[in-house]
């Protein structure tokens, strides 16, 4: 499954800082990629929200990592449900 890096300059924080980002995610990432990706999480899984698709966002340790000085973690919490629409 397709997954953007880290230091690609679209991102600001979560998001990728792209006008057209849910577009581009749609290219990118197919509704089996989105399935896989969502395995083991209560969502929709169809083509409405693949521009929500796990791969679009900034992996969380890539965020948490660039506010070090800032935050501290203490907990890791495993996502179970997502609701768009």
């Amino acid at each position: 499954m397709p997954v953007l890096e880290a230091g690609d300059r679209r991102f600001e924080s979560g998001r990728p800082d792209h006008g057209d980002w849910g577009g581009e995610a749609k290219r990118r990432f197919t509704l089996k990629d989105h399935r896989a990706a969502t395995q083991g999480v209560e969502c929709r899984k169809d083509k409405g929200v693949i521009d929500e698709t796990p791969g679009a966002y900034k992996p969380i340790e890539a965020v948490i990592a660039a506010q070090s000085d800032l935050v501290e973690v203490v907990h890791e919490l495993k996502q179970v449900l997502c609701v768009k629409g």
